[in-house]
């Protein structure tokens, strides 16, 4: 029988077959290289594990690189901050933030992501910081990542978990090939909304002002 092949009796005679190889195995190095020296085929092993792992690594940065890649400033385009919100509820809030994103993105059905954001809503109260709330949802009829702000002077029943008024709201609608991205923008604005940015926020004067702070936000 030859070497790396294997025999089936028939009947009519043996029938040969050749078994499938580990190409980087060293039986395989030693027959097809002629590598007899066991030395030359570990490190040939060796230095082909360590072309994958490199590979591995370079994929894994440019994965990184394009989750870091997104940014607060680039989530909320300016003509999606409204500096004073005209509704009073909440119902009304989720409504005219989802319409502002829907203006920005016309590929946007704001219906379809308005209950989209009403089924998360209901699951969990997404007012988990004092005074502020961040409504998401992921959303297949958006390209990436979109998002809206709105901030209120009179303050929002917004049946938060600390049964305070909300004051600003972070809309975000985020595609399926973004999920990756959603829990780093959801601690981003976490952050945010612990710092005195809030406040800055609650009293600026134009859009370029909470443009700003986001951008301060990486």
């Amino acid at each position: 029988m030859e070497l790396g092949t294997a025999g089936t009796n028939t009947g009519r005679g043996t029938m040969r077959y050749r078994k499938p190889y580990n190409t980087f195995s060293r039986p395989y190095l030693f027959t097809q290289y002629k590598l007899r020296d066991y030395t030359k085929a570990q490190n040939l092993v060796l230095s082909f594990h360590n072309f994958i792992y490199q590979e591995i690594a370079i994929i894994d940065m440019k994965r990184q690189e394009f989750i870091m890649g997104i940014l607060l400033s680039e989530v909320f385009d300016q003509r999606s901050i409204l500096l004073n919100l005209e509704s009073k509820t909440k119902e009304g809030i989720f409504k005219e933030l989802a319409e502002t994103i829907s203006a920005v993105h016309p590929e946007c059905d704001r219906a379809s992501m308005l209950a989209a954001l009403w089924e998360r809503e209901n699951k969990l109260n997404t007012g988990i910081v004092s005074g502020v709330a961040f409504p998401h949802t992921i959303y297949g009829g958006i390209n990436n990542i979109a998002g809206a702000i709105g901030i209120s002077q009179t303050g929002i029943d917004y049946g938060a978990l600390d049964n305070q008024p909300v004051y600003v709201v972070f809309m975000l609608a985020i595609s399926d090939k973004a999920m990756e991205n959603h829990l780093r923008i959801l601690n981003q604005l976490f952050t945010l909304a612990q710092s005195e940015a809030i406040a800055i926020m609650k009293k600026a004067k134009n859009t370029e002002t909470v443009k700003d702070i986001l951008s301060r936000f990486q």
